[in-house]
């Protein structure tokens, strides 16, 4: 039996913010995703008002964007 832990990198931002620096707040959580040392699967970018989604795999240097996170289990 293989289990792999999964981890979520939130960035949160003021509702206010632009969109280049909303467009920044992807690439610095994107960023974060890689320099820590756990398995970050996910990185979830919101301002309250925006969302975006995006499953990291740090051994492929892929940032597939998503339409949602799925929830634990699923």
């Amino acid at each position: 039996m293989t289990v792999v832990m999964s981890h979520i990198l939130v960035e949160c931002k003021r509702e206010e913010v632009s969109e280049p620096e909303f467009f920044q707040a992807i690439n610095q959580a994107y960023s974060y995703a890689y320099a820590l040392p756990n398995n970050v699967t996910f990185v979830w970018i919101t301002s309250g008002l925006k969302n975006e989604y995006f499953e990291v795999n740090k051994e492929k240097s892929s940032k597939i964007s998503q339409p949602d996170i799925s929830q634990f289990g699923i």
